[in-house]
């Protein structure tokens, strides 16, 4: 079976800026933008812009919390 669409698709990226955590499973439709230090949640579904330093989080992606500034520390090993 051949499939012919009336325009050729496009993938349109929107960006991914420092510092961002996404969750396992979570979804970024195509031409989002996601800000410095954010966090999206597992299992999000984000279909609009998410500002810098949020938590976000559901289907669809709703902010829940706004850091001024996000502090992350890292531990490897012991």
């Amino acid at each position: 079976m051949l499939l012919a669409f009336a325009q050729p698709l496009e993938f349109v990226w929107g960006g991914i800026k420092d510092d961002v955590r996404i969750g396992a499973g979570a979804i970024i439709l195509s031409g989002v933008t996601i800000g410095e230090c954010s966090v999206i949640g597992a299992g999000a579904v984000v279909t609009k812009d998410i500002p810098s330093n949020v938590v976000a989080v559901g289907n669809p992606c709703i902010i829940v919390d706004y850091e001024k500034s996000v502090k992350v520390t890292v531990c490897i090993g012991d």
